[in-house]
């Protein structure tokens, strides 16, 4: 009686646990629909995922790390330990607990993904890729309704009568920033729209559609539905305009495609080529490209007319405000609660010899650079630990023959350069839930 009723009890754990493993599994797709979920949504969703998966796997997550699977988790926490500390000297607390909320994720993903989860079969990691292309194209439609609908109403009237292929045209034919600007005087979209973080899941969706195409073996159906959705977000990236995304679409994209299909050693040495012709048309142009700094400078400082923040010298004059600032505490920064205040201040001093900086200062721009944003934060330190993971998640990558991770990681490393991408939750979340399974998938093959 009592062996019947134990073995019952087992019986019934082990049905427990198979539909918690199936929850956390359809959790963790849904969690990839973050383009179109509002922020609430996600942090629910991450919640639940994060909950269940402690709740019933910490088990296999102890036996994780007592096998020496650790070191991922603690160089790609490292960076978050140190900003934390930063809350310690940051005057303003406040402000500080809130861009950590915003940073959680950072410890959620890769502990609970890479260590509480079951290994995932290969058909469950092509299901990963589909959703995150599904949600993009979601994206794209919602975007494309959002605009037709509300920008109509408040700008586009002459085109109301038209049906709704009619007026796509008008929307290729005006700049994204227009159709934005008209659709939010109507109503606020429920995702986020701005044209570099949607630019960048375009182009990580974009890395997945050529791993499933090369990697798979697909009907020609498939292919051509493939095919279909690539050149519809490369369309897409380009109407968004995201020059820094462009730039890797042209770039990145071959090379992934030469290292997946083709021959490796020739994607190494066009790599290499094409690193030598920016470095060196950089510097065959520097004295141009200076010109144009100051010609900018002159125009911007005659008035604060609106001006696309991709202009050479908006980045020039948020750079020189970011510089401006780290020289007066250079070792530690100024805390993750402060940066934004010293910049504010920064740039309202700067605004009294030169008008540009008001724009700025009204907008509270922040560095739209994440390297200098992490100096401010707490000085070079913090940068090297920030540094030392990517570099050594590219190294896992390349060891492991993952080139899809490899062109992912870069497409980050460069996009950080010029905007903030973990400022936002949509860029913590593109960045945390990608690149944890694409990390998972290469433990899983050990």
């Amino acid at each position: 009686m009592g062996k019947t009723l134990i073995f019952r009890l087992k019986e019934k754990t082990k049905i427990f646990k198979r539909f918690n493993s199936k929850l956390t599994f359809f959790l963790l797709l849904l969690l990839l629909f973050f383009p179109i979920l509002p922020y609430n949504i996600s942090s629910i969703l991450l919640i639940c995922f994060s909950f269940l998966s402690i709740a019933f796997n910490w088990r296999y997550g102890l036996r994780n790390l007592k096998q020496g699977k650790y070191k991922y988790l603690l160089i790609n926490n490292l960076f978050i330990v140190l900003i934390t500390f930063t809350l310690l000297y940051t005057a303003n607390l406040n402000a500080g607990f809130k861009k950590i909320n915003t940073l959680l994720p950072f410890i959620i993903s890769p502990l609970i993904i890479v260590y509480l989860q079951r290994k995932y079969s290969e058909n469950e990691y092509f299901l990963f890729y589909l959703f995150f292309i599904l949600s993009n194209f979601l994206f794209l439609i919602f975007t494309l309704y959002y605009f037709l609908h509300y920008s109509v109403e408040h700008c586009f009237y002459d085109i109301s009568e038209l049906s709704l292929f009619e007026k796509i045209p008008y929307v290729w034919d005006n700049e994204f920033k227009t159709f934005l600007w008209c659709a939010e005087q109507k109503k606020e979209p429920f995702f986020m729209l701005h044209k570099t973080y949607n630019s960048i899941n375009l182009l990580i969706a974009s890395l997945f559609i050529i791993q499933l195409y090369f990697k798979r073996n697909n009907s020609i159906i498939t292919k051509l539905i493939l095919l279909l959705l690539l050149a519809v977000f490369l369309i897409s990236i380009i109407y968004f305009k995201s020059l820094t995304v462009i730039f890797l679409v042209v770039t990145i994209l071959p090379i992934n495609i030469l290292f997946l299909k083709y021959n490796k050693k020739l994607a190494a040495f066009l790599s290499g080529v094409i690193v030598l012709i920016i470095i060196s048309a950089v510097i065959v142009k520097k004295d141009v490209v200076i010109n144009n700094f100051k010609k900018e400078t002159i125009q911007n400082q005659d008035g604060l007319e609106e001006s696309d923040l991709n202009g050479i010298s908006e980045r020039f004059f948020l750079n020189k405000t970011s510089t401006k600032v780290i020289s007066k505490s250079p070792i530690f920064g100024y805390g993750i609660g402060d940066v934004q205040d010293q910049l504010n201040d920064q740039n309202f001093a700067n605004s009294k010899t030169t008008k540009q900086y008001l724009k700025f200062y009204l907008n509270k721009l922040n560095s739209h650079n994440y390297y200098y944003n992490l100096i401010l934060i707490g000085g070079p330190l913090l940068l090297i630990s920030f540094i030392f993971m990517m570099y050594y998640n590219m190294g896992m990558a390349i060891k492991n023959k993952e080139y899809s991770y490899l062109s992912f990681l870069i497409i980050i490393v460069i996009c950080l350069f010029f905007e903030n991408l973990f400022d936002r939750m949509t860029g913590v979340l593109s960045f945390t839930l990608i690149n944890s399974l694409l990390a998972k998938n290469i433990f899983d093959r050990k």
